[in-house]
């Protein structure tokens, strides 16, 4: 009976190592965005780019109204390149790299004419189109803090003056917006606290603090 119960026992270590195994090799492959929920197309971009560290520009009339397959997952096991290629591809979309940048471009089938006079440089000429385009519809990002205690704030209203662009900052006060003009005027606006107007110039990157509203 001794016997029996040591072999019982043994047999019941030796399946839960085996299954601590194959665990841990799951967890292993299942590093990915695996977010149950829809997700904007700029969201996956931005997660993109916080994960690699990398500047990611594209303009607004690219992403606008697209979602991301709440199935979709991409492991930071591969490299980036692979990641936009698997979120692009399904809008018709692709990437151009530019020194340490990345730039968002529509994917275009090559005509016969490109063919017979060479793709490269139709394909520069895309990019140079592309750079054009963002030059002419910049994105302005950047972060919005309480000005006491210095804590991101999540929610803050965003627009470009005169227009009818509006964005929010996300969780971590963060926000993104794409601009066509040189020299926009940016209204911040929050329950609770003093509405706030500032001057973008040419800045590609603005932060805001905004102070409480303390009505008289």
């Amino acid at each position: 009976m001794l016997f029996k119960n040591t072999h019982t026992k043994s047999i019941r270590q030796m399946l839960l190592l085996l299954f601590g195994l194959f665990f841990c090799d799951e967890c292993r492959a299942g590093l990915a965005i695996s977010d149950t929920r829809s997700r904007r197309l700029s969201e996956a971009l931005h997660e993109l780019k916080t994960a690699y560290r990398v500047d990611i520009a594209y303009a607004l009339s690219l992403v606008d109204g697209k979602m991301v397959d709440e199935n979709l997952k991409i492991s930071y096991q591969v490299n980036l390149e692979e990641n936009l290629k698997k979120i692009l591809e399904p809008f018709g979309l692709t990437y151009k790299k530019r020194h340490a940048s990345y730039i968002i471009i529509r994917k275009e089938e090559p005509k016969k004419t490109d063919r017979i006079a060479g793709l490269s440089a139709s394909g520069n000429l895309r990019l140079l189109n592309e750079e054009r385009r963002l030059l002419a519809e910049r994105v302005i990002t950047g972060t919005v803090r309480d000005a006491v205690t210095c804590e991101p704030l999540a929610g803050v209203s965003l627009t470009a003056k005169g227009t009818l662009q509006s964005v929010a900052t996300d969780d971590e006060g963060r926000y993104s917006i794409s601009v066509r003009s040189d020299s926009v005027t940016l209204v911040f606006s929050f329950m609770g606290y003093a509405p706030r107007e500032t001057s973008a110039g040419t800045k590609n990157t603005v932060d805001i603090e905004l102070q409480t509203d303390v009505k008289k």
